[in-house]
C-alpha cells in the first residue's frame, strides 16, 4: 500500500546539487525526502488501527532512486546472451556510464508492511477499511512538500560545508 507525490521542474535544485558528485547529491536528496515524509508517516501511525501494534510499527518511509540498476540489467542481459563475465562487466560499466548522464529522480513511499495492512486500509468481507495511509497522505501532503524545500536547503548547506572541509583537509595532508 503506497501513496506518493511527484515533484519535478526544480531547476534551481538541479543547479545546487550539480556542485556535488552524483552519489553525494543522491544522498542529499534522500535524506531531505525522508525527513519531509516524517509528518505523513507519523499521522499514519497515529491513525492506524491498534490491537497489537504490529500494523503501526510496520509503517516505514522508503526513498528509491531511479536509474540505479542499469549496470545490473546490462550485466544480466550479457550473461544470458552467453558473454563471459569480463564482457558482461564491460557491458555493465558502459550502461552505468550512459545512465550517469540521466537526470536524478527519487520516489518516496510511506508503506505499511504488516500482512494485514491492505485489509486495514481498504477493508475486507463486510468490514470497512480505516484508510489510515491515504488519509495521512492527503491531510499532511502540504506539510511534507513545505518540508522538502526547507530540508533540501538545509541538507545542501550542510553537505557543501562537509565537502569543503574534506577538500581543505585533503589539501593540508598532501
Amino acid at each position: 500500500m503506497k501513496n506518493s507525490v511527484k515533484v519535478s521542474g526544480l531547476k534551481e535544485l538541479d543547479a545546487a546539487l550539480a556542485q556535488f558528485k552524483k552519489s553525494t547529491a543522491r544522498g542529499v536528496m534522500n535524506r531531505a525526502l525522508k525527513k519531509a515524509a516524517v509528518p505523513i508517516r507519523d499521522q499514519a501511525k497515529a491513525d492506524a488501527p491498534f490491537k497489537t501494534g504490529e500494523l503501526r510499527d510496520s509503517i516505514n518511509i522508503r526513498v528509491k532512486g531511479a536509474g540505479g540498476s542499469a549496470g545490473k540489467a546490462a550485466f544480466a542481459a550479457a550473461m544470458r546472451a552467453g558473454a563471459s563475465r569480463s564482457e558482461a562487466a564491460k557491458a555493465a560499466r558502459e550502461a552505468n556510464r550512459e545512465a550517469g548522464s540521466q537526470p536524478m529522480s527519487a520516489t518516496v513511499s510511506i508503506a505499511a508492511d504488516a500482512p494485514h495492512a491492505v485489509f486495514a486500509e481498504f477493508g475486507a468481507r463486510g468490514k470497512p477499511g480505516n484508510a489510515f495511509l491515504s488519509t495521512a497522505m492527503t491531510s499532511r501532503a502540504d506539510d511534507a512538500l513545505a518540508l522538502v524545500k526547507t530540508e533540501l536547503g538545509t541538507e545542501i548547506e550542510k553537505t557543501a560545508k562537509r565537502v569543503a572541509a574534506r577538500a581543505a583537509k585533503k589539501r593540508t595532508t598532501t
